[in-house]
């Protein structure tokens, strides 16, 4: 192996290994007792964390852990050669979770908030032209709110959590081979459904529909830990397992064309990720959380539970009282545009191998070219799970070229 590729492996590895003490959402999260307690209070009063709770949750030294990411920033810096595609991918990887570790040394207070659009964005964020991302998911959100549309009746969630366990458990033993992916139960997490580097938990006390199943399939499975799988199977560049917080947009862009192009998606699905911008740029526009657990349930007519987990997933790691908050959940919209703009750009280019590049791993849209001309230097092997309709690319070449024609989709 040439001494370059020994060094990107190296700080590569690394990188991995610093990375497993970063758990982002397990040190944010808020646990059942707040919800329950929430609720036996009516409903009426903030959630009650308590003066210590981040800390309880989690007493990792983030200064040590900085300076080691320092560290590695300056070593990238300086070892790997600047025509090396990859080392600016590392690079600002890496970059990335100094600033993670400011986020969760502020868990609590406002700079959490700021760190937190550093990483992940601002729903005033300017989105294709001069509209501002929260505008464009209102207008998505609008689609979905037309009459016809609300008149479809959602899915049945008639499943439990065992049952649901066995279904998907099955298809990831086929499509990715048996043991590639572990599916199991878990009571300590706030989505119905997540996926871990090569898992997916699935939450005790929910219930599963057919299609909400087979959505959990594509988007879990053959998005999430597929791309772990594949970036984890890179001999040179394993960093492409580490998911950052700048690769969310595409990792849930991904996994939401995924269900939309398999048709696992419904309106209710689309509008409860447009809901999650809404939550966003309240809580930017100063809403502290009952004020926007109030809107969802009285102006969306949101079921009370799950308005608060909506409410949750956005004051997670700040404070109910607002000015601190999490604005990871844009990234779904962002991603599903971006992803779907990106598509449309690279079949006008006539680049198709820019398709089957977005599962190399966790990655941003930009890398593509980096990653395309890192697998023709023999950097990096092509990735090995590649979903429908990725896998070959004609079907989306006919989709986004007959509406362009038909609808004037530019």
């Amino acid at each position: 192996m040439k001494k370059e590729a020994l060094k990107l492996k190296s700080l590569s590895q690394r990188l991995v290994a610093l990375h497993e003490n970063i758990w982002i959402l397990d040190t944010i999260k808020w646990d059942d007792r707040i919800k329950d307690s929430f609720f036996a209070n009516g409903a009426k009063e903030l959630p009650k964390l308590g003066d210590d709770y981040y800390n309880e949750r989690s007493r990792r030294d983030y200064d040590r852990l900085q300076v080691a990411f320092v560290e590695l920033a300056l070593d990238i810096e300086k070892d790997l050669a600047p025509s090396n595609p990859l080392k600016q991918m590392l690079l600002e990887r890496t970059q990335e979770f100094i600033t993670v570790c400011d986020m969760l040394k502020n868990r609590g207070n406002k700079k959490f908030a700021v760190e937190s659009k550093k990483l992940y964005g601002s729903s005033l964020d300017k989105f294709m032209g001069n509209k501002k991302l929260y505008q464009v998911s209102e207008q998505l959100l609008d689609k979905m709110r037309v009459s016809h549309l609300d008149e479809l009746t959602p899915p049945e969630k008639k499943y439990s959590a065992k049952k649901a366990q066995k279904f998907i458990q099955s298809q990831m033993d086929f499509y990715l081979g048996e043991g590639s992916c572990n599916v199991k139960i878990a009571d300590n997490i706030v989505s119905d459904a997540v996926a871990g580097a090569d898992s997916i938990k699935l939450r005790e006390s929910a219930k599963y529909s057919q299609q909400s199943m087979e959505s959990l399939v594509v988007h879990e499975g053959l998005v999430h830990v597929a791309t772990y799988k594949n970036g984890k199977a890179q001999d040179i560049a394993p960093f492409l397992s580490v998911g950052s917080p700048s690769v969310t947009a595409t990792q849930e862009g991904l996994a939401v064309f995924m269900e939309v192009v398999n048709f696992h998606s419904y309106p209710e699905r689309i509008k409860r990720i447009c809901e999650r911008m809404k939550a966003i740029h309240m809580a930017e526009q100063g809403a502290d959380f009952l004020d926007v657990y109030r809107y969802f349930v009285e102006k969306e007519h949101v079921a009370e539970e799950a308005a608060y987990v909506l409410s949750a997933r956005v004051f997670r790691g700040g404070d109910p009282k607002g000015g601190s908050f999490f604005t990871k959940d844009i990234s779904y919209v962002k991603g599903l545009l971006s992803l779907t703009d990106f598509i449309d750009k690279a079949i006008d280019a006539d680049k198709p191998e820019y398709l089957p590049a977005l599962f190399h791993g966790k990655l941003r849209l930009r890398d593509i070219p980096s990653l395309v001309q890192a697998e023709e230097e023999k950097l990096i092997t092509a990735p090995q799970y590649i979903p429908k309709p990725f896998n070959d690319v004609n079907g989306l070449y006919v989709y986004f070229s007959l509406f362009q024609s038909l609808f004037n989709y530019k």
